[in-house]
């Protein structure tokens, strides 16, 4: 989501328990599943470092999707659900970009908060951990 490039993420309250607000922790959602993401690809594709398997991960935004969740929080803005399908168009194509952020069907640059490779990796280690206690 565009929302993601509105934030950093708040290592110290990463649950947002002390600072919450749905769009701050709907933006934060977004920022996450991209860096998430790029950890994932490093292990699974890329990474004869953790034993690659060849599963590939891409990030998309959708762009603004005409939903009931939409209409809720503001005014009925978005595309029509119907024309949404950058989505489908990525997860069937036979041969797609691996470990990329596209915006509606364009590859783009990834956010700023989501590039840093050692922020990538505090991320998947802290879910790693959350995970280990189930």
């Amino acid at each position: 989501s565009s929302l993601s490039a509105q934030g950093k993420v708040p290592w110290e309250d990463l649950q947002l328990e002390r600072a919450y607000s749905n769009h701050k922790a709907y933006s934060l959602s977004k920022l996450l599943i991209q860096m998430v993401t790029y950890a994932l690809h490093r292990r699974f594709l890329d990474g004869a470092e953790y034993g690659g398997r060849g599963l590939k991960t891409n990030t998309l935004d959708p762009g603004t999707v005409d939903t009931r969740m939409l209409r809720k929080g503001w005014a009925m803005s978005g595309i029509p659900l119907e024309t949404a399908d950058d989505t489908f168009k990525l997860a069937t194509n036979p041969d797609p970009p691996k470990g990329k952020y596209f915006v509606g069907n364009k590859l783009t640059a990834p956010v700023g908060g989501a590039r840093p490779r050692e922020d990538q990796e505090r991320l998947w280690a802290i879910l790693e951990s959350m995970c280990s206690d189930l």
